[in-house]
C-alpha cells in the first residue's frame, strides 16, 4: 500500500457534547454535507486500486458509503476501527467526567491517551485492536486505503503509523478531518484538512 487517507466521521448531535463511543449515533444534516464533501474529494483526488474499509457505526459507516458510492470503490466493515467503549462515561459531558471521576480527567487534560475506561474498554484492549486492523490494513493488495473511524482509534494508528516522527498534538483528529499519510516505515504525514460543503 503506497497511501492512507484516515478520515473520521463528521458531526453528530453529541460531537463536541458527550463522549460517544458505542452510542450508535447518525450523522447531522450539517454533518451529512460535510460527508458528501470529503467524499467529492477524496473521488477527485485518488487514482489507483483503492478501497474503503469503516467502523461498523451508522456515523463512521455512512460516511464511508458515501465515500465509496463517490469513488466507485468496495466497502468493508471491520469492527476493530469502532470506536472506544468508554463504559460508564458513556454519554457523558466533560463537567460529568471531571465531577465522577477526576483522577482520570486529570490524566486526559495532561494528554494522556492510555485510558482504563471504568466499566468499558482498557488501553491494552484498544491498542491491541487497533494495531491489528493497521496491521491487517498495509497488507491489503491496494495502492491505496481509506479507513474512515472515530477519533480514539484514528488517534492512536496515527501514533502507530507515524512513531518517531509525531509531533505531541498531531494525532489529534477533528470530527470531518481527512489526513494524507505516505505508507512506509514509518509512515509520513502529507498533509491533513477538513472539506467544508
Amino acid at each position: 500500500m503506497e497511501t492512507v487517507y484516515f478520515v473520521r466521521h463528521p458531526v453528530t448531535a453529541w460531537s463536541g457534547v458527550r463522549y460517544a463511543g458505542r452510542t450508535d449515533l447518525p450523522l447531522t444534516a450539517a454533518g451529512r454535507r460535510q460527508a458528501d464533501a470529503i467524499a467529492a474529494e477524496l473521488a477527485a483526488r485518488v487514482t489507483g486500486a483503492a478501497g474503503v474499509v469503516s467502523s461498523p457505526l451508522a456515523r463512521a459507516h455512512e460516511t464511508a458509503r458515501r465515500v465509496a458510492d463517490a469513488g466507485g470503490w468496495g466497502l468493508a466493515v471491520d469492527p476493530r476501527w469502532r470506536e472506544v467503549d468508554f463504559g460508564a462515561a458513556e454519554g457523558a459531558t466533560f463537567e460529568r467526567l471531571a465531577a465522577s471521576w477526576p483522577s482520570l480527567t486529570e490524566r486526559l487534560l495532561r494528554g494522556d491517551r492510555a485510558i482504563d475506561w471504568p466499566g468499558g474498554e482498557t488501553w491494552r484492549e484498544l491498542r491491541s485492536r487497533v494495531t491489528a486492523a493497521w496491521s491487517d490494513l498495509l497488507d491489503e493488495p491496494l495502492d491505496i486505503g481509506i479507513v474512515v473511524s472515530h477519533g480514539g482509534p484514528l488517534a492512536l494508528a496515527l501514533e502507530i503509523a507515524l512513531g518517531s516522527e509525531r509531533p505531541a498534538a498531531v494525532t489529534i483528529v477533528e470530527s470531518g478531518e481527512v489526513l494524507e499519510l505516505a505508507a512506509g516505515a514509518p509512515c509520513h504525514l502529507v498533509r491533513r484538512w477538513r472539506p467544508q460543503p
